[in-house]
């Protein structure tokens, strides 16, 4: 028996686990060497002039970073295209500044705005080019009045660049160049004539992460309702030199076309779908990578009778890069634990307990006495308050009903490991609402952020290979 990752090395795989990256936010600097160029991701990218797309897949399909790919491109190209790319992939700010308010056009459009001057701060050259007086004005304004998402060294570009004002330098009046009593679609055209008069003629708005929220992974209205006032505006997808190209799930873009809503005579769908061909293309770019070249297929370290296991594996995922990667984790750890000096290869009967079985059975959990000294205790308060230790969280009140819910059942169950199934029958009980194991990941990583001190080593919420939650550290 060996642990995977001496497995993995013992095969050849000197740079790691190449299924152990699921998910967009942890591929990083990685994807791009193993990114399959499919059909939806070219469709994104434009010949001239620029035009609004939509791509939708099922969550898992790679949406995410297919968008990271796009920009990535983007900026890659930005001595051809001349773009500026204005992204928007956490909705988090726009709800919580609108509470219990329906999100309207404007409040789109002051995030829009925070995000194009920090998009403007992070163009590679300074534009050199000297604005009209009346843009000149209009971006003063626009800094001086949604400039708070500028880090520093960006807020000293956009002053050095005369977009801001200096510390201590006599601020001109710039009500004569207030957009706020401007009609939304006027302050997207100015977006792009101030983007046109830097030389930056295609000004992009990527949109991404409208299901990540907690009321929008349980609720695809919900999701819908965010992406009206931009996707159902015929006059805004006809603004010159403005591109909006919006990464969805299928089931959000559905809702939009029953409602009549998507102006596909003005924006262009794509449906990412993955063949079995894509899915061993995938599997043979990730192999590759992590073994240095050296492993292309699968069959490379299995049995000989074992000659179509990645044929198998792509078949039995489905259509779903994510389902074909889970189950390539799996076999690795079939393997691993069933490894010796004399067979380290790759079995018929590894490939069908992963097929059979996504998920292995659950380890006894190890449930200490009680917690370390230094870990304060989680404490959840008949009042709705959440304690850690003496110190109240003032997260605890803006938990969301799903939220307290999984919560909830997990402070009721310390130290036990609890399914997902079992989570999901209980968080979304009695409710018509998307629940799958998407949504309570979505609903488990917002309550990281709100109860753990440091969200990348969790002491409280763990979550364990096979889909086991637990909770540690509460109060007795």
């Amino acid at each position: 028996m060996l642990s995977p990752t001496e497995w993995l090395a013992r095969v050849g795989f000197s740079e790691g686990n190449p299924f152990a990256l699921k998910w967009a936010e942890d591929e990083r600097d990685r994807l791009h060497e193993y990114f399959v160029e499919h059909h939806a991701y070219h469709a994104m990218i434009d010949a001239d002039p620029p035009r609004s797309t939509l791509l939708h897949a099922p969550r898992g399909a790679g949406k995410s970073s297919t968008r990271r790919m796009f920009t990535a491109y983007c900026q890659a190209h930005e001595a051809r295209l001349h773009a500026v790319l204005v992204q928007l992939t956490d909705w988090m700010p726009i709800v919580e500044r609108v509470g219990t308010v329906k999100v309207g056009p404007r409040d789109l459009l002051a995030e829009v705005l925070r995000l194009f001057m920090v998009a403007l701060a992070e163009l590679p050259i300074d534009p050199g080019v000297p604005l009209a007086p009346d843009e000149a004005r209009y971006l003063r304004w626009i800094g001086t009045t949604y400039g708070d998402y500028l880090r520093p060294s960006q807020r000293a570009t956009c002053i050095a660049r005369g977009w801001l004002a200096a510390p201590g330098e006599p601020q001109a009046d710039l009500a004569h160049a207030s957009l706020a009593g401007l009609p939304v679609l006027r302050c997207f055209e100015i977006i792009t004539q101030i983007a046109a008069a830097l030389g930056r003629p295609r000004c992009y708005l990527v949109i991404d992460g409208v299901d990540e929220l907690c009321t929008t992974s349980a609720d695809w209205t919900a999701g819908a309702d965010l992406l009206v006032p931009l996707l159902g505006n015929l006059r805004l997808l006809e603004v010159p030199g403005l591109a909006i190209k919006c990464f969805v799930p299928t089931e959000i873009m559905k809702v939009l076309r029953e409602r009549g809503q998507l102006r596909e005579d003005r924006l262009v769908t794509v449906e990412l779908r993955w063949s079995v061909t894509l899915l061993r293309e995938l599997l043979r770019s990730r192999l590759m990578v992590f073994s240095e070249s050296k492993i292309e297929s699968l069959a490379m370290i299995a049995v000989p009778d074992l000659a179509d296991i990645d044929q198998q594996l792509c078949r039995a995922a489905v259509g779903s890069p994510r389902r074909l990667l889970n189950l390539g984790d799996n076999v690795v750890r079939a393997c691993a634990r069933n490894a010796t000096d004399d067979d380290l290869l790759v079995h018929q009967t590894h490939v069908w307990t992963a097929i059979a079985d996504e998920e292995p059975a659950p380890k006894v959990p190890t449930v200490s006495a009680a917690p370390p000294q230094d870990v304060p205790r989680l404490r959840l308060a008949p009042d709705g308050s959440v304690w850690r230790g003496d110190v109240q969280l003032p997260e605890g009140h803006r938990l969301t009903n799903l939220q307290r819910r999984l919560l909830t059942y997990l402070y009721e169950h310390p130290n036990k490991l609890c399914s997902t199934e079992e989570l999901i029958r209980y968080v979304w009980a009695g409710r018509n609402e998307p629940s799958d194991k998407d949504s309570l990941r979505r609903l488990a990583d917002r309550l990281v952020e709100l109860i753990e001190p440091n969200p990348h080593e969790a002491l409280y919420l763990e979550r364990l290979y096979g889909g086991f939650f637990v909770l540690r550290h509460t109060a007795e």
